[in-house]
């Protein structure tokens, strides 16, 4: 199976899962492929630091394969026990100082014992209770667009389970970072 994203190829195989980092012819050549080396290593370090990621097996210039998930999309199951192993898990990579930068239901795999993170393209390292409120603040979204009857009950057992060493700091954050004008 193969998928086709803005940043990248990704190919499902038996037992793993390619990354490749595509060209952009837009963009100068010498400066795309350092983008995307840059990008490709800082995606790789995360997968070592994280144990709700996928294993890294290998990584190359530009593309990364890891072993592969067998889970549902937390966008296909996102239920109050789903959520409770989200929660659990964004909790261990906001206490790594890891964002995600797109914590959405699309990018979170739910399999029978715990939720796995996938895509860190936009993520990084170093994360300040900004970067950590504003991947809350997405996933609050996404919750709401997508189960707006339940969104409160959700949400609530998210918070329940999403217990990081910073919680109260990322929460007064997350406070701010919804009354922004461009998160309305």
């Amino acid at each position: 199976m193969k998928y086709i994203g803005a940043e990248a190829t990704v190919t499902i195989h038996e037992d793993t899962v390619t990354k490749d980092r595509v060209a952009k012819t837009w963009r100068h050549k010498d400066i795309d492929i350092k983008i995307r080396r840059k990008r490709t290593r800082q995606e790789a370090t995360i997968l070592q630091k994280l144990p709700i990621t996928p294993k890294l097996i290998d990584v190359d210039k530009t593309t990364i394969r890891m072993k592969r998930i067998r889970g549902e999309q937390l966008l296909n199951t996102l239920t109050k026990k789903a959520i409770e192993k989200v929660g659990k898990a964004v909790a261990i990579m906001h206490d790594a100082d890891i964002y995600h930068g797109d914590l959405t239901t699309k990018n979170i795999l739910i399999t029978k014992d715990k939720a796995y993170i996938i895509d860190f393209g936009l993520g990084g390292g170093n994360a300040r209770a900004e970067d950590k409120a504003v991947d809350l603040h997405i996933l609050q979204t996404v919750i709401h667009s997508e189960k707006p009857t339940e969104q409160q009950e959700l949400w609530q057992r998210f918070l329940q389970t999403y217990n990081p060493k910073q919680k109260q700091d990322i929460l007064t954050t997350l406070k701010k970072v919804n009354k922004r004008g461009r998160y309305k």
